[in-house]
């Protein structure tokens, strides 16, 4: 035990130091501690508004509705996904096959989004699409309503749309 400061586990190397510039350090420590937890406050804080401003922007109403059909290998209407204009999402039938048709729609005036008239003739707001052997892009667009006036159910199906992509 040292004699000068009875805290210390041991005598200190220079005697004439004593008690007071340990507790003025420990006093430093302190405030630097102090410092130290409003510096990780302050951060939590950034790192917060800038998850919160994120999952804000994340959830966003999107510019296009989407519309997704889905055919089965004989070229039968099967399912549809939808991507409303609010953001959320709907499907019926099966929306898990490997034929599809993809329209896209202007949230703000629900017409057709131009597509590439290199890639789909007749600009019916086709973005992409992957069809049976021996189906047209028109009889595809038939069956699925491509030409419709913005994202909506495909009428006389006798699906139950759900939510959630599928």
């Amino acid at each position: 035990m040292c004699k000068v400061c009875p805290t210390f586990d041991r005598e200190p190397e220079h005697v004439t130091r004593a008690c007071t510039p340990i507790a003025f350090d420990d006093r430093r420590i302190a405030v630097a501690r102090g410092k130290m937890m409003r510096l990780k406050s302050l951060i939590g804080t950034m790192l917060l508004v800038v998850a919160a401003t994120a999952s804000m922007s994340a959830t966003a109403a999107p510019r296009w509705g989407v519309t997704q059909a889905f055919f089965d290998a004989n070229g039968n209407l099967v399912g549809q996904s939808i991507t409303w204009c609010e953001g959320n999402l709907s499907h019926g039938g099966t929306v898990n096959t490997p034929y599809w048709v993809i329209s896209e729609f202007d949230c703000t005036t629900n017409a057709a989004r131009p597509s590439s008239p290199t890639f789909v003739p007749n600009d019916v707001g086709v973005q992409n699409y992957l069809l049976p052997a021996g189906m047209t892009l028109m009889q595809a667009c038939t069956l699925a309503d491509c030409f419709q006036f913005g994202p909506d159910e495909i009428k006389s199906t006798g699906w139950t749309y759900l939510p959630g992509g599928g």
